[in-house]
């Protein structure tokens, strides 16, 4: 199956910037994907929100610095984010010869470098689940209630990046061997990622409860439209069941949809490009991130023997905390 081609519909005053916008970023050999996309549509939101403005004024000084102010429960990238989007936006329309305050780069947030991901807790995870696991059918989306516990499962369980899971085809999911072939990687290298006994088993399950073809070969999360699911509202709904788990950070705010990536097993390339040091300092927090860096290979074809034999060669050896690890993790895939 071709993926769609979705198109987007701007309007106001400023949709004429918008669709340029767009395709001055594409034709400079920028992907400007979906989440570009809805960063203009926040804008153009933002705009409706200020009927009373007139247009000459809608990229004023004044609008600027509210459209980037920080907001409830949002982190420091997410705003540096806006303010950079804002920044480029108002060059941009500045050189087509409209008129907007150009919001100034040493102004922009600070976002720290050494961030520490946020470890859930076994009882943490456990009610994340039970969240998911529970969600009500809905006649507009029926197939909601089977994603997310679907997703929330191989994020977890295979510790992937949100878009590597959301951009998986059937054709990837190898239900034969458990294995998960990735393609659409973060640095374009393919890899494959075993899953655990419970997690291959509840695959099984979902792709019977999604009832595809025989001969599809589409999207394995697949939205209402036959395309895939966008990140971003994704990210909107796993905070928001995170939320509803009692899950948070010490400033009140809900973990990043990423963070489900550590601890994990099954992913420890996230930190093969960290210099010596670094792992050094993994393997003092973690414990074994180190050690399993240097056995698992870093860069996998379609053949997954060598994962499966560390797999079972590991096991035999790994503590009591790790093997605990593996024992809960199971328990709540299963599930």
């Amino acid at each position: 199956m071709k993926d769609k081609e979705k198109v987007y519909l701007f309007h106001g005053p400023y949709q004429n910037y918008f669709y340029k916008y767009v395709e001055y970023k594409r034709g400079t050999g920028r992907k400007y994907g979906l989440a570009s996309i809805f960063m203009l549509q926040e804008l153009e939101r933002f705009f409706d929100r200020q009927p009373l403005v007139p247009v000459a004024e809608m990229l004023s000084k004044a609008s600027v610095e509210e459209f980037v102010a920080k907001r409830p429960e949002e982190s420091l990238k997410t705003q540096y984010m806006r303010m950079n989007f804002i920044h480029d936006f108002a060059i941009f329309v500045n050189e087509c010869g409209g008129a907007a305050y150009v919001y100034p780069a040493e102004k922009y947030v600070k976002v720290r470098s050494d961030f520490c991901p946020y470890i859930f807790t076994h009882e943490e995870i456990r009610r994340l689940f039970e969240v998911v696991d529970h969600l009500p059918y809905r006649g507009r989306y029926p197939k909601f209630h089977l994603i997310y516990p679907m997703l929330l499962r191989i994020l977890y369980g295979c510790g992937l990046r949100l878009n590597e899971a959301l951009l998986l085809k059937t054709g990837d999911v190898d239900t034969t061997q458990g294995v998960l072939y990735l393609s659409n990687t973060k640095n374009g290298s393919q890899r494959c990622v075993p899953m655990s006994v419970s997690l291959w088993k509840y695959v099984d399950y979902y792709l019977e409860q999604m009832a595809y073809p025989p001969d599809y070969n589409g999207y394995f999360f697949t939205s209402p439209d036959g395309n895939h699911y966008n990140s971003t509202p994704v990210y909107v709904m796993m905070k928001k069941y995170m939320k509803a788990a009692h899950i948070s950070r010490e400033d009140g705010t809900p973990p990043r949809v990423h963070d489900l990536r550590y601890p994990n097993l099954n992913k420890i390339q996230t930190f093969q490009k960290k210099d010596v040091n670094r792992n050094k300092y993994r393997l003092k927090k973690f414990g074994y991130y180190f050690y399993l860096f240097l056995l698992i290979p870093q860069k996998s074809t379609r053949e997954p023997s060598g994962f499966f034999h560390f797999a079972d060669t590991f096991l035999s050896f790994s503590s009591s905390r790790v093997a605990s690890a593996f024992a809960f993790s199971s328990t709540v895939i299963s599930r």
